[in-house]
């Protein structure tokens, strides 16, 4: 995975408030490890308040920004997850075929991988940008297609951008854009199929 774009100061202000909340956990932990010691009558080790704050950042990282999201107390839209639907090309066909196309988004709080397929060519994604306001959240990322063996000739490596727009829950529209080498463009639909609630 790479990082993507957001609100910095709220990313940093997020941090602040993950470390402040350590203290009392560290202060808890440390009267509940005492008081286990000498029940247990050995001595147990009180971790470290950069190791709680540690423990901490990761759980939020990977799993309870999905909470904050989800309630509405982070701009930051869960995107994690199976999509699948049609792409429409200017490539070939000049708009005249749907071609079944599946995206896989992996995605924590700071970092994200988006990973899309066709039956003739693969992509992932080399950086990207996500912008949650109140008009809504949209995606946008640069990427490196690849094409299959088996794909039709005329088909190279390539590099492009796409643009995708939330709308609703589970539904990603939007238009891809490929280099200039190329200069094909398309249209992009797809639905969640699945959700991804942690990311390791």
């Amino acid at each position: 995975m790479h990082s993507y774009a957001n609100d910095s100061s709220r990313r940093w202000r997020i941090i602040g408030l993950i470390a402040l909340a350590c203290w009392p956990i560290h202060y808890y932990l440390s009267g509940a490890i005492s008081d286990l010691s000498q029940m247990a009558g050995i001595s147990l080790t009180v971790p470290s308040v950069l190791t709680v704050f540690y423990a901490a950042y990761w759980l939020f990282q990977n799993f309870l920004w999905r909470v904050g999201a989800e309630v509405g107390l982070l701009n930051v839209a869960n995107l994690g997850g199976t999509w699948e639907g049609v792409l429409r090309s200017s490539f070939g066909d000049d708009f005249e075929e749907e071609w079944p196309f599946t995206i896989e988004i992996e995605q924590q709080w700071n970092q994200i991988f988006v990973e899309a397929h066709t039956d003739s060519s693969r992509s992932e994604s080399t950086s990207a940008f996500l912008k949650s306001d109140r008009s809504g959240s949209e995606l946008t990322y640069t990427y490196r297609n690849r094409p299959a063996p088996s794909a039709e000739e005329g088909m190279a490596t390539h590099e492009g951008t796409a643009k995708l727009r939330l709308d609703g829950n589970n539904r990603l529209v939007g238009r891809y854009y490929t280099g200039e080498q190329r200069g094909n463009h398309g249209e992009i639909e797809v639905t969640r199929q699945s959700w991804a609630w942690i990311s390791l």
